[in-house]
């Protein structure tokens, strides 16, 4: 009897070790193109060529992707290659780290290096480029458990027109699905990149933290993003500088139709700094409903293709065809951006000043078309688009903050040579807008208030109907000279 058993333990050893291997390789390799085309993002990645040669004990696989025009300079861009070594379960013995990974049960481990540095071509780095390592532990009730590194970088790059020193500490970054595909949950942090200009410019960023999460049996990563950083420094080259600090910012993905996008958006800034000035904290709650994210993906190719073609030509009225022909893209994709009648909410919107707090909230859709006029050419024109707006909004100013801006506006617009608007220029102006009803003061608050409706093609600013737009904003930014 003991030896019939042993001899069943070594038939089970036999086909862990070997047997076992061969049919998880097997199995890895058939349902491979599928989880390729899983890696593939519309809009951003498109799956490019695939490969996967079979082993006994581990197999090597090759995917590459290809990144959207837009985010390349001289379109197509070149892929990003993936290289995969898949080390076969039950006990991926071959698998780095050989101890830990035999005494760990698994379908497999799979070790990628993703190679990044095609996509960097325009630039000269005076070391290479280290690729990103990806290392997935697939569980045998299928959790995966996925962890991602990329080493710190110093670097010397050369380009046209940016060319500096880069450095970045090292990333890091996992991603977790459970066996029964429920959920997702991925997070990445890098602790600082800096980016300092041979001649000017800077760009530095501390402690980069993002998440994403989803749920559901199809759950995605765009169901929960979040994104945070303590702080970010920008200087540009002629001098301009802007600073931020504690920086939380989140996406919240809702449920809607196939096809649409609805989300709320919260930002969170604990302190800005720009031309000398402090602000902060600033707040924005908000709403986009029924988003048709093909259409303007659809539409911002289109017209990205419009451009590259007009900068080929170089021909003789280039940009006036160019103006044309985006015209003519945009009014073929209105209409079925328009179809779901989108619509955006400012909840809530605070941004504290040194002259005071603005504050404000907006509501903003479009109603449908109607039925036997959905799709004629007057439905999607411009006018018939703004009759079709409704919106509600609230904007409250501090009245040092508006006589701040009235007398920085003005003064722009002053001849050259002339005297800037005096204080009695500003209160003339300000007194003007109180009679017309274009600012409300609110005395308790050391404030104006500016309530804007807008019904079938005619804006209204505390009450009062404005039908000529154009002659408001002219009233708000002519000189008072």
């Amino acid at each position: 009897m003991l030896q019939r058993i042993a001899i069943i333990v070594i038939v089970a050893l036999v086909f862990s070790v070997l047997a076992a291997p061969a049919l998880g390789g097997w199995y890895l390799s058939r349902h491979h193109d599928r989880y390729a085309k899983r890696m593939a993002i519309p809009g951003v990645l498109e799956l490019g060529p695939t490969s996967i040669r079979r082993g006994w004990f581990r197999s090597e696989s090759l995917i590459t992707l290809v990144p959207a025009d837009r985010f390349c300079r001289q379109p197509p861009c070149p892929p990003i290659r993936l290289n995969s070594v898949i080390h076969h379960g039950p006990l991926p013995f071959t698998a780095p780290g050989t101890l830990s990974g035999f005494l760990k049960l698994a379908r497999g481990i799979v070790v990628t290096t993703v190679d990044y540095a095609p996509i960097l071509s325009a630039f000269d780095f005076s070391e290479p480029v280290q690729p990103l390592q990806v290392s997935s532990h697939i569980g045998l009730d299928g959790e995966v458990t996925t962890e991602i590194d990329m080493p710190a970088m110093l670097q010397e790059m050369q380009g046209d027109p940016i060319s500096g020193r880069l450095r970045t500490d090292r990333l890091t970054g996992s991603l977790h699905v459970p066996g029964d595909r429920s959920s997702v949950s991925a997070d990445m942090a890098v602790p600082r990149v800096k980016w300092v200009g041979n001649e000017s410019g800077q760009f530095d960023l501390i402690n980069l933290a993002l998440s994403a999460s989803g749920e559901g049996r199809r759950g995605t990563l765009i169901d929960q993003q979040q994104l945070e950083f303590d702080s970010l420094q920008i200087a540009s080259r002629k001098g301009d500088a802007l600073a931020m600090q504690d920086v939380a910012f989140e996406v919240e993905r809702l449920p809607t139709e196939p096809g649409l996008v609805s989300a709320d958006v919260n930002l969170r800034v604990s302190q800005l700094e720009s031309r000398g000035e402090q602000y902060g904290p600033a707040v924005l709650d908000g709403r986009l409903s029924n988003i048709d994210i093909a259409t303007v993906n659809a539409l911002q190719r289109e017209w990205r293709a419009l451009r590259r073609e007009q900068r080929a030509s170089a021909t003789q009225g280039a940009d006036t065809t160019e103006t044309l022909a985006g015209m003519a893209m945009q009014r073929i994709h209105l209409a079925q951006f328009l179809r779901h009648s989108p619509e955006i909410r400012i909840n809530r919107l605070l941004l504290a000043t040194g002259q005071g707090d603005v504050s404000g909230e907006l509501h903003l859709r479009v109603a449908p078309a109607a039925a036997d006029s959905a799709d004629s050419e007057a439905a999607t024109g411009l006018t018939a688009l703004i009759n079709r707006l409704i919106g509600d909004g609230e904007l409250r100013l501090p009245v040092p903050l508006v006589r701040q801006l009235v007398g920085f506006v003005q003064a722009r617009r002053s001849q050259v040579g002339s005297l800037p608007p005096s204080r009695d220029d500003v209160d003339d102006r300000l007194q003007r807008w109180e009679e017309q009803g274009l600012l409300q003061p609110v005395e308790s608050e050391n404030a104006y208030l500016m309530e804007l409706a807008l019904r079938d093609g005619v804006l209204s600013v505390n009450g009062t109907p404005r039908d000529h737009w154009s002659d408001l904003a002219e009233e708000f930014s002519q000189s008072p000279r």
